[in-house]
């Protein structure tokens, strides 16, 4: 994993079960469509998001699915997602960007299917929770500022983070139901129905890295995950 320089801590990982890393050749070799995580046998499939040397994928209307995911997740209820995200400036041509969008595939757009957004309204973070249990679709935290570099965790303690900090805590709504019957991952798009939404609300920016854990980090790890990457943003 292309992570840490000098005496900094790399990368938690204990309980990492999935890791994207668009700057370890071992996870992306420069070229094609496969997106691989450096732990684990997953892999993500390109549509269109273009490779750029500084090691980020661009989006646009694109997308990467990654299918199987819960072949790799352990524990059913607790967990950590995280990654380094940069989106650009509002256009007006649609009011929500879908950074990623987990779950499980079905007929139902509104059930089992969870995602993160950014409200272009309001330059905030977007939760869209649909689960069976009912459904919470609500900004968090204070507004972002487009085309910065940022470092976003999401805890099952219901603790959201940026740059190691806590930035909202949205435990009133609810974590994923059941992290180990997740049977999709798109980064970049919606999950609607079974298949990747083509109705828009598609991310505009550039995505780093992605990873999940299955466990909940502490403010401490989450921490340390920022850190052993700044350097490669000036962050």
């Amino acid at each position: 994993m292309a992570n840490s320089v000098g005496s900094v801590k790399p990368i938690v990982t204990d309980g990492l079960v999935f890791c994207l890393d668009a700057l370890d050749i071992d996870s992306y070799p420069r070229s094609g469509t496969d997106w691989n995580s450096v732990v684990g046998n997953n892999s993500g499939s390109i549509t269109n998001a273009v490779f750029d040397s500084n090691g980020h994928f661009v989006f646009t209307s694109d997308y990467v699915i990654c299918n199987n995911i819960a072949s790799t997740i352990e524990d059913d209820s607790t967990g950590s997602i995280g990654f380094w995200f940069n989106f650009d400036e509002a256009d007006g041509s649609n009011q929500y960007d879908c950074v990623f969008s987990l779950g499980k595939l079905s007929s139902n757009w509104n059930n089992n299917k969870y995602g993160v957004y950014i409200n272009y309204g309001t330059a905030k973070l977007h939760f869209g929770l649909y689960s069976a249990a009912g459904s919470a679709g609500t900004d968090y935290g204070d507004a972002l500022s487009h085309s910065t570099d940022y470092h976003f965790t999401w805890s099952s303690t219901g603790k959201v983070y940026i740059n190691g900090v806590e930035h909202a805590d949205i435990s009133s709504t609810r974590w994923v139901d059941d992290l180990s019957a997740v049977d999709f991952l798109f980064l970049g798009a919606p999950g609607l129905l079974n298949n990747v939404y083509d109705g828009g609300q598609r991310f505009r920016g550039k995505l780093y890295s992605f990873s999940i854990y299955n466990k909940a980090l502490t403010a401490d790890e989450v921490l340390q995950n920022f850190n052993a990457n700044r350097h490669r943003f000036g962050v």
